[in-house]
């Protein structure tokens, strides 16, 4: 009797250890992704388009386009980057699209994106690096229209 009271207790401990894995695994949370595109890249615009790629987000913050010649960080290690578009960003719904205009041709851009949990703290970032394409000349170098010698009057 006591033999079989032994293995009835352990029968029921694995029944129920196999219940608690089922349960864990339906209690299991999809890791939040997010992801950013640059398209349209010409004339000296582009479009920047973010979403949720998995998982759920509360809110959103964005930077779409930063020259990557003036950040004094490196965009590649994550805390440093979610803090600079917390600080920097313009908070947005997503899925999220615009164009921005008026980029100087050549130059490198960074857009960023971070989605928050519902927590209020940063769950997931992702950003892109890119060069901006259109016709050269849009710009001066020096912020100037020129040398007056240059100018017919």
């Amino acid at each position: 009797m006591k033999r079989f009271l032994f293995l009835s207790w352990i029968a029921a401990a694995a029944v129920w250890s196999a219940g608690c894995d089922d349960k864990d695994e339906a209690r299991s949370t999809v890791r939040t992704t997010v992801g950013i595109a640059i398209t349209d890249n010409a004339e000296n615009q582009a479009t920047v388009s973010a979403e949720i790629l998995t998982g759920e987000f509360v809110r959103a913050k964005i930077i779409e386009n930063y020259p990557v010649a003036d950040l004094t960080f490196d965009y590649n290690t994550e805390v440093k980057l979610v803090k600079f578009v917390e600080e920097n960003g313009t908070e947005v719904t997503l899925p999220y699209t615009n164009t921005v205009t008026k980029l100087k041709s050549g130059r490198d851009y960074i857009s960023a994106v971070i989605a928050y949990n519902r927590q209020g703290r940063a769950c997931c970032s992702a950003f892109e690096t890119w060069t901006a394409s259109g016709e050269d000349g849009l710009w001066s170098n020096d912020n100037s229209a020129g040398g007056l010698e240059e100018n017919e009057w």
